[in-house]
């Protein structure tokens, strides 16, 4: 063997091994503060502390009969507040990364009493969009990505297309500044102070059976319902060893939260659904990194709002240990092949960036900044 394919398969199998040291620490040191939070939190439900106000098992549900219907052992409602402050949100909620449904706090947006599926053709109908249409139904638990079947079209013929078609249609986070003063309806300020905290905001518009499927997000999310009704699930990141998430990419799994198949995901059953009913007014805290599935009872739209802080490396690395070892390996694989050495792979599960290949762009740029200032 030539000495410069020995040269090759040396520095290739250093940096593989080099960087299980890197990912291991951390993974061990996330686990160990998930053990403390998780006794912290068994503390405070002893002592009947505020903190335990999003883990109460509910004794109702705005659906009961749905939830007790699909046989996981365990479920519990997502609190709801009525009108509280910017303050106490961000101390009770927003700091502690719990979620909530926040109701009256929307009654001054102009998008509650104006927008429709009449209002948005009538006022910004020619805006371009990209739409998926006609999405696949579900079979034996799979999901089809919400990527499939788009198309880019007028926003009249997405509304008239979903107005005669038996398929679901779906607009997903549209960003509001393609459509003019689309942001004078609505003012996210306040619920929460938004200065310095790069937010963005998007449109969603689906019609009846639209299905986000089961993911986490990146950033802090807070989604404000507008028009029609929705039910969301959510799931604590600690679940994640129970959902199932893609090998390559660990923010999406097939496993369907209001259409379990027990049977295909048998460990799904111990993941604890926080189920919410969103009507107009309502706007649901979504922490970063907690799952979520939101489906569209009839057509709906919501308005939601991505803002820092975003998943850090530790989130990832937290992430990915939940998973199990399994992921673990798979995202230190990415990490190497698709990050260090850019290569290209053809066996992906889900067409979004892999895992791995996602923190190594975290770690790269954090060095590239380190750098900069130096």
């Amino acid at each position: 063997m030539p000495f410069t394919q020995v040269h090759v398969k040396l520095y290739y199998y250093t940096t593989y091994c080099s960087t299980y040291v890197i990912f291991l620490p951390n993974i061990v040191y996330t686990l160990i503060k998930e053990v403390a939070f998780q006794n912290e939190i068994w503390h405070a439900r002893k002592s009947k502390s505020n903190l335990t106000i999003v883990f109460r098992l509910s004794k109702r549900t705005t659906n009961e009969n749905f939830l007790m219907s699909t046989e996981f052992l365990r479920w519990e409602e997502v609190p709801r507040e009525a009108n509280i402050s910017r303050e106490r949100f961000e101390v009770d909620y927003f700091s502690r990364q719990l979620p909530v449904v926040l109701s009256g706090k929307l009654s001054s947006w102009r998008a509650l009493n104006e927008w429709s599926p009449k209002f948005l053709k009538e006022f910004y109908g020619d805006v371009s969009v990209h739409a998926s249409l006609d999405i696949p139904e579900r079979k034996n638990g799979s999901f089809q990505y919400w990527g499939s079947n788009v198309r880019r079209m007028p926003l009249n013929q997405f509304i008239d297309h979903i107005a005669t078609s038996a398929e679901p249609g779906y607009i997903r986070q549209a960003p509001s500044n393609s459509f003019a003063d689309l942001n004078n309806y609505f003012d996210f300020d306040v619920l929460l102070d938004m200065e310095g905290r790069n937010a963005g905001c998007g449109l969603w518009f689906g019609s009846k059976g639209t299905d986000s499927g089961v993911h986490w997000d990146t950033d802090s999310n807070i989604l404000a319902h507008i028009y029609g009704k929705k039910h969301a699930i959510l799931f604590a990141p600690s679940d994640s060893k129970y959902l199932y998430p893609y090998r390559d990419q660990i923010r999406w799994t097939s496993f369907s939260a209001f259409e379990p198949s027990f049977t295909s995901f048998p460990n799904a059953r111990n993941a604890t659904p926080y189920f919410v009913e969103l009507n107009p007014g309502d706007a649901l805290h979504i922490p970063r990194g907690w799952w979520h599935q939101v489906i569209s009872l009839s057509t709906a739209i919501s308005i939601n709002c991505f803002f820092q802080p975003s998943c850090s490396f530790p989130h990832f690395m937290r992430s990915v240990a939940y998973a199990g070892p399994m992921h673990v390996a798979q995202t230190i694989r990415d990490f190497v092949i698709l990050g260090i050495f850019q290569k290209q792979s053809d066996d992906r599960n889900i067409t979004d960036v892999p895992t791995g290949h996602f923190l190594y762009e975290i770690v790269r740029g954090a060095f590239a900044r380190r750098l900069g200032k130096s």
